[in-house]
C-alpha cells in the first residue's frame, strides 16, 4: 500500500452535471455493458478515457474536539481497512480507477431517444492508497463545509469529485453538562463525480457507488454541540456524518 501526501488543489466542482443516478457496484468489471432493455439504449462510441484516477472507497470526517472511524472491505473483500481522524480532521482511502465513459445510443432501426445518456465503467489497477485531503497535517475543520472535495495528485489524469462536507442538520447532539457519547452508522453507497472533456467542454458525471461503509464517532464529555449532517439518510450523497460545532455556553 502507497501513502499520497502530495498537495492538492482544493478544486470547485465545476462543468455540467450530466446523467442521473448512474449505479455501480464495488469492483464491477469494465466489460460490463447495459443493454436494449435498459431502456432501449445501447454503448455507442467511448467519448473518454479517464486514467488513473483517485476514487474514493472510505471517506472519514471526525467531529471537532471529538474523534471518527471508519471501515470498508476492499479488494473483494479480501481484507479490511479502518480509517481515524482526530479533531476535525478528515482522511481517505482511494483506489486507483481508470474511467470510460460512453455514450448511450439507439439500436439500429430504433426510435428511442438515448441523446444525453451516457454510460461509465471502471477498472481497478489493484493498487490502493490512504491519502489525507488535509495535505498530510491535522486541520480542524468546524464546519464540515470547508473540507476539500477533491484529491488530485501529479500523476492523476482528471479529477474525482466527491460530497462528504455539512450541508444541512438532519439532528444534532450536546454534551454539555454530561459525559461522552458514542454513535454509530453505516452506509450502503457513495456519490461521486467523474469529470472528462466533452467536446473540449469540461463536464461532470454524478455516479453512485455501490459500496458498505461503517462509521464510529466519539463527542467528549462537556465538549459541545455538533450539527449532524447524516450523509447516508435518504437523498444524502452516501458516506457516514459531517458535523458543525458550537462550544458550550
Amino acid at each position: 500500500m502507497r501513502h499520497a501526501r502530495e498537495t492538492q488543489p482544493l478544486t470547485a466542482l465545476a462543468g455540467a452535471l450530466l446523467g442521473a443516478s448512474l449505479v455501480l457496484g464495488p469492483m464491477l468489471a469494465s466489460q460490463s455493458r447495459p443493454s436494449e432493455s435498459n431502456g432501449g439504449c445501447v454503448v455507442g462510441s467511448e467519448l473518454a478515457s479517464v486514467n488513473p484516477t483517485l476514487t474514493p472507497w472510505l471517506l472519514v470526517n471526525s467531529p471537532y474536539n471529538g474523534s471518527g472511524s471508519g471501515s470498508v472491505y476492499v479488494d473483494n473483500g479480501s481484507y479490511s481497512l479502518t480509517l481515524s481522524p482526530l479533531n476535525g480532521a478528515v482522511v481517505g482511502f482511494f483506489e486507483h480507477f481508470n474511467w470510460s465513459v460512453s455514450s448511450e445510443v439507439s439500436p439500429p432501426g430504433s426510435s428511442v431517444s438515448c441523446a444525453g445518456k451516457f454510460f461509465l465503467s471502471y477498472s481497478d489497477d489493484w493498487t490502493s492508497t490512504t491519502y489525507d485531503p488535509a495535505n498530510g497535517a491535522i486541520s480542524n475543520f468546524t464546519n464540515d463545509s470547508d473540507e476539500p472535495s477533491t484529491a488530485s495528485t501529479s500523476w492523476t489524469a482528471a479529477t474525482i469529485h466527491y460530497y462528504n462536507g455539512f450541508y444541512r442538520p438532519t439532528a444534532s447532539l450536546s454534551t454539555c453538562g454530561s459525559g461522552a457519547a458514542v454513535k454509530r452508522v453505516r452506509s450502503n453507497h457513495s456519490t461521486i463525480g467523474v469529470s472528462f472533456n466533452q467536446s473540449a467542454l469540461p463536464s461532470v458525471i454524478n455516479v453512485t457507488l455501490s459500496v458498505e461503509t461503517w462509521y464510529s464517532y466519539t463527542f467528549p464529555a462537556n465538549g459541545g454541540t455538533w450539527l449532524i449532517d447524516n450523509l447516508s439518510a435518504p437523498g444524502g450523497p452516501g458516506g457516514g456524518w459531517s458535523f458543525s460545532y458550537s462550544p458550550c455556553a
